[in-house]
């Protein structure tokens, strides 16, 4: 399955998201760094704690793979929730709502914050 390699995320002066990605399924991995608009969107219109639970669903959904915070968070809930993980998949791809709140719970109890 197919999945992007996410190296840096990055929050611009003037509120853009860029991402440092490789496709993973074409080598050698060739590391670009592009606005991703949706989470532009995301960020201006509904703030930073949106735009982490909207990062931390692409990293559920296995779409984005990586270190840093956000996959961390993601492995540890998964770990310590005891979490039945391809019914939870399945669930957050299909009922917006649910995804939501589980995104927002996972942010909650283990994002670790940012050191500004």
């Amino acid at each position: 399955m197919s999945h992007e390699i996410i190296k840096a995320i990055y929050r611009t002066e003037d509120g853009r998201i860029l991402v440092e990605h490789a496709a993973n399924n074409l080598l050698p991995h060739t590391f670009r760094c592009e606005e991703y608009e949706s989470l532009t969107r995301v960020l201006r219109t509904e703030g930073l704690r949106r735009l982490d639970e909207e990062i931390l669903r692409l990293y559920f959904l296995r779409c984005w793979q990586g270190a840093g915070r956000y996959a961390r968070a993601v492995e540890t809930a998964i770990a310590v929730e005891h979490l039945n993980i391809y019914d939870e998949w399945a669930r957050c791809r299909d009922e917006e709502g649910y995804a939501r709140s589980a995104m927002a719970h996972i942010a909650r109890k283990y994002l670790e914050p940012l050191d500004l």
